[in-house]
């Protein structure tokens, strides 16, 4: 999308400022949002073709009977039935395009949460957001376990609900796992869906989980995807 100066602005940018300025602004965020260089994370085919030769020589199959690459998911099941789902958490998470630099998206999450204009969920594991907040001085401590949203160790609105590489065995990456989250999860998405306007940002596929209460409101989502035309 792009503009000049004195274009006339599109007014759902002016709505969501209006929620924004009233503290009833959520972005839901997925991998869309990591892309973008330096960090150029991939989507799940992509982390599952990184872990290949580890995968592989540990029994998993990574490849489809035509050849494709198994979805990340498909493949932690495999692990899971093996015994080997832990294990596969660490390979992740140690995978270098985790230990990138953040993009310029990341760093403006980070400033918006910090000046508490939005609540941020992110479905990604990287740490890039929280990277993006310290180049601006801005120190962020996200939700990643029951315990930290238990004792709100965050002074922010920021929830990564689907776990981070700093602690691989909060990873969600499995089928189970992403169809039954942690409670803490759940009630994060809830209160953000009840509680005001949501923007799904950079999802490919929206989780079971957060699809039946988009269904079941009171409030509603936003696809930006969709109405930027992206």
């Amino acid at each position: 999308m792009s503009g000049r100066m004195g274009d006339t602005l599109d007014p759902m940018f002016i709505e969501l400022a209006e929620f924004a300025r009233a503290g009833r602004l959520t972005i839901y965020t997925g991998a869309g949002l990591s892309t973008a260089a330096p960090s150029s994370v991939p989507g799940g085919t992509g982390i599952v073709e990184l872990m290949r030769d580890v995968l592989e020589r540990q029994g998993i199959e990574t490849k489809k009977a035509d050849g494709s690459t198994q979805t990340l998911e498909a493949v932690a099941d495999a692990a899971f039935d093996a015994g080997l789902l832990p294990g596969m958490k660490e390979v992740a998470a140690a995978l270098s395009v985790f230990h990138r630099k953040p993009n310029i998206g990341h760093e403006l999450a980070a400033i918006l949460v910090s000046e508490g204009f939005i609540r941020l969920l992110s479905a990604n594991w990287d740490p890039y957001v929280e990277e993006g907040g310290a180049h601006h001085g801005v120190r962020l401590t996200p939700t990643v376990t029951d315990h930290d949203r238990l004792h709100r160790l965050g002074a922010h609105s920021f929830h990564k609900v689907h776990g981070c590489v700093s602690q691989p065995g909060s990873l969600l990456v499995g089928t189970q796992e992403l169809r039954d989250p942690p409670p803490w999860a759940i009630a994060e998405v809830s209160s953000a869906l009840g509680g005001g306007v949501v923007v799904f940002l950079g999802i490919g596929t929206v989780a079971d989980y957060v699809g039946t209460r988009v269904k079941q409101g009171p409030g509603f989502g936003w696809d930006i995807n969709h109405s930027l035309g992206c």
